[in-house]
């Protein structure tokens, strides 16, 4: 595995993962947190979103294959469609209802929704499971502790992002890592059906 392979596998789980887009969802059901406090809270959204994902990417497969008796082609496929579903409804139609954030002010939001699932949603699952498929637990491990380390530096100056770009700027941004999500899904389908016909 080469070093522009693990830079492609990087960028494509960080723009699944897309803490650019949870930014303004942060801010808003947090705005008067202390630096502190803000800072404990993203430390542990961070340890608890990797752990996650490597979690599910480990034992994803197994559970595909022994409990649903699903080939990775079967995965790749569905997969697909579950993030082009994600990114045309994030980039088009979704927005946050008022109950919606209301249930997000909780005491402690580090596990529950910043790292799950605001950040380790359905797509990072599902690209956890076929990263490890394609390239093996460790390299998996490093593409995902250092993704995460970026997650951590996107929320660590958060506000400096939110100052810098806006709301507006904030949701373009978002808005684009949609977009390349929606390629990345296309590329998941192209390749489960192109496989599962050399089977």
């Amino acid at each position: 595995m080469g070093l522009r392979e693990i830079l492609g596998e990087i960028i494509t789980l960080f723009a699944i993962v897309n803490p650019i887009g949870a930014l303004s969802i942060i801010d808003r059901i947090a705005p008067n947190m202390n630096p502190q406090k803000r800072t404990k809270v993203f430390n542990h959204a961070v340890i608890t979103g990797a752990f996650i994902l490597i979690l599910f990417s480990f034992i994803g497969k197994a559970i595909l294959e022994e409990v649903f008796h699903l080939s990775i082609n079967d995965f790749l496929i569905a997969a697909g469609l579950i993030l082009l579903v994600i990114s045309i409804k994030s980039i088009v139609f979704h927005r946050f209802t008022k109950q919606e954030m209301d249930s997000f002010v909780v005491k402690d939001f580090g596990s529950f929704p910043v790292a799950f699932p605001l950040l380790v949603g359905p797509g990072a699952l599902v690209a956890g499971v076929l990263t490890l498929q394609k390239h093996g637990l460790p390299a998996t491990i490093f593409i995902i502790v250092c993704v995460f380390c970026l997650v951590f530096f996107v929320l660590r100056f958060m506000d400096n992002f939110v100052k810098i770009l806006g709301p507006l700027g904030l949701r373009v941004i978002s808005k684009i890592m949609y977009v390349f999500l929606g390629a990345i899904a296309v590329k998941y389908i192209i390749n489960g059906v192109v496989n599962y016909f050399k089977v």
